[in-house]
């Protein structure tokens, strides 16, 4: 029998489904009901799914290393070239269990649902095309008839008398949980959440591309990807910004930069730094040996798609996700939209009427994170009175207020003149906003950067522990 060798060096969708439920258990636990050996696309990958199917129906887990184990034990019961076929499959696997890892459970599910789906039409389709070729018509129709799509067994509604499973699952908050940031800041704004979308207020030139480049920053530190929508500023702008926060670079040499910090009575005190062309990394070759230590420190992934001011759309962003995935199997836990102010967004049915085409593209943000289970960061620009250096109250929000009923929690940014040369930015929650109550201390945060470096946080206070919040009290 010849059989064409498979070596596993090509990236291929179905080797990929079937190597992530090969190293994980909760996708494969998600997955289970779904999984139809006989509708893989080759004999060996048929019967690695069996083998894994087996094993994890036995011990509940998933095989990762063991599944080499498996293979010994059964090679001999099956034919020599298939055996051969599958131990090149999976060598390609053993000591890469980590370019499998993913974060993102729920979206897997859904490809593999849908990847099972089109195997069971083209399926279908070879054995239409044979009763066509036959003008077998009854045969046809037969097949019509006994076609079932591929979906989950449970159910889709929700009893909280009889499932309670499913109830224990929603109080795993772990999974829900993305990332949080550091200090007071994060004690602040509380907890980044799977499915939900994260707004921000401020006005412009209040560091709303820098915060929102820290909060990536911190999401790849917590090992998850990140797609970031760049709407506003040049690719080069953008990309000098990013490189500066990832070194804690100043951008050219021969610059005072002051770098601040807290002193024990709560105020605020300098340390000023002489850039030297020795701190800059930015020739080819060192920027190359730099890109390579960090992508070893840094756990996540990230990827910058950047659209000209005006020209993006909801779909636009949408099918560059979907592109990623599919070209490079990058899936993203975090997606920043910086910012839907300055997109093409157009409600059907209300040309003409800017809040209403604002409000949906706000809707549609919203629903794109739950159906991706994504957390979506999405800073806007605030009106007259987010200016002036103060807490930003909610009228300050710029455009349609209907916003607020589409974000889990919305953050405000305030940094005036005064306190741009002071180093410090006041950062903190609209008062009945967030969702998630129960993870947030509330209060405001004073937040110290060192922009010259590229650091929008370099420390934060509660503002009660401040003397600017001190002081305010006497005022």
């Amino acid at each position: 029998m010849k059989i064409e060798r498979d070596t596993g060096h090509n990236y291929d969708e179905e080797r990929l489904y079937l190597y992530q439920l090969l190293t994980n258990e909760n996708l494969l636990s998600a997955c289970r009901s779904v999984l139809k050996p006989e509708l893989m696309s080759n004999k060996y990958t048929e019967q690695i799914l069996r083998w894994l199917l087996e094993y994890y129906d036995v011990t509940g887990c998933a095989p990762g290393a063991d599944t080499t184990s498996i293979f010994v034990k059964y090679k001999d019961t099956i034919d020599e070239d298939v055996a051969n076929n599958i131990q090149k499959i999976l060598e390609s696997l053993s000591g890469d269990e980590e370019k499998y890892k993913i974060n993102n459970v729920g979206h897997n599910t859904e490809n593999i649902i849908k990847y099972f789906n089109w195997r069971a039409l083209e399926e279908l389709e070879k054995s239409l095309k044979i009763a066509n070729r036959t003008k077998d018509v009854k045969y046809a129709l037969e097949l019509l008839q006994k076609f079932t799509r591929v979906e989950k067994t449970e159910c889709d509604v929700y009893d909280p008398f009889t499932d309670h499973e499913q109830t224990a699952q929603f109080f795993n908050i772990e999974e829900e949980r993305l990332f949080r940031l550091p200090g007071a800041l994060g004690s602040v704004l509380g907890w980044f959440l799977r499915g939900d979308v994260v707004g921000m207020v401020a006005p412009q030139k209040a560091g709303k591309t820098w915060m929102s480049i820290f909060i990536e920053s911190v999401a790849l530190d917590a090992g998850l990807n990140v797609l970031y929508f760049n709407l506003e500023v040049t690719k080069e702008q953008f990309g000098r910004r990013i490189w500066q926060n990832l070194n804690a670079m100043p951008k050219e040499a021969d610059v005072k930069c002051k770098l601040p910090h807290f002193g024990d009575d709560g105020d605020i005190y300098y340390d000023e730094i002489l850039s030297k062309s020795s701190d800059l990394i930015i020739e080819p070759d060192k920027i190359k040996k730099r890109a390579q230590s960090l992508k070893l420190q840094k756990r996540g992934k990230i990827k910058v798609a950047t659209f000209a001011r005006g020209s993006a759309t909801m779909q636009m962003l949408k099918s560059k996700k979907e592109q990623l995935e599919k070209e490079m199997g990058f899936i993203p836990d975090l997606i920043v939209i910086d910012n839907p102010d300055v997109m093409r967004h157009q409600a059907q049915g209300n040309y003409g009427n800017e809040n209403k085409d604002e409000e949906q593209t706000w809707i549609d943000i919203a629903g794109w994170a739950q159906t991706t289970h994504t957390c979506i960061f999405a800073p806007t620009h605030g009106n007259r009175d987010s200016y002036g250096g103060k807490k930003i109250k909610i009228k300050a929000l710029g455009g349609t207020f209907k916003k607020l009923a589409h974000v889990g929690k919305m953050i405000y940014l305030s940094m005036g003149e005064e306190e741009k040369k002071q180093c410090y930015a006041r950062v903190g929650l609209f008062e009945g906003v967030e969702r998630d109550d129960g993870s947030v201390e509330g209060g405001e945060a004073i937040v110290l950067h060192a922009l010259s470096l590229g650091m929008w946080h370099v420390d934060s206070r509660f503002l009660n522990d401040t003397n600017i919040g001190r002081n305010e009290l006497y005022k």
